[in-house]
């Protein structure tokens, strides 16, 4: 029902390792905020990994086929009540006000996010913001708000 961070935050290096000896080298970077204790707050399974995956597949692979250097940074922090996690990558991005119409993960993820607020109350949530303009995109920024005020 829900892992600690530090797990999670296991996971996700694990898989960006695999990644990079599929797809080739980058950069990674997976912190956790030094106010949050990575064993004292959880999240619900399966809702960080999706994301950092879709950077992968749709940010980091086409850069390293351009050959052009890889990022993505994933970052777990507390945002007053709740812990956000911020996926970032140096791809070209997307509009935000087109993905659900492009991307099937992103709507599930939505989806969830939801049905924990009606479940749990509080803040679950997700956002973009592309980092950069349309003439010179540089990057996503995605955060995902998981309230902590219910337990999850």
């Amino acid at each position: 029902s829900a892992m600690v961070v530090a797990d999670e935050k296991e996971l996700i290096e694990q898989y960006l390792d695999l990644c990079i000896l599929r797809y080739g080298n980058f950069e990674k970077s997976v912190t956790i905020d030094e106010n949050l204790d990575p064993y004292d707050y959880k999240v619900p399974p399966m809702l960080v990994q999706p994301l950092v995956e879709n950077a992968v597949q749709h940010a980091i692979r086409p850069q390293l086929s351009d050959g052009r250097q890889g990022r993505i940074s994933v970052h777990f922090g507390l945002d007053g009540p709740s812990v956000c996690v911020k996926v970032v990558d140096n791809g070209d991005g997307f509009n935000p006000a087109e993905k659900s119409t492009k991307s099937h993960g992103l709507s599930i993820i939505e989806e969830r996010l939801d049905l924990l607020s009606k479940k749990h109350g509080g803040d679950f949530s997700l956002s973009f913001r592309q980092l950069g303009d349309e003439h010179s995109p540089n990057g996503m920024e995605v955060s995902l708000i998981l309230s902590l005020e219910n337990d999850v």
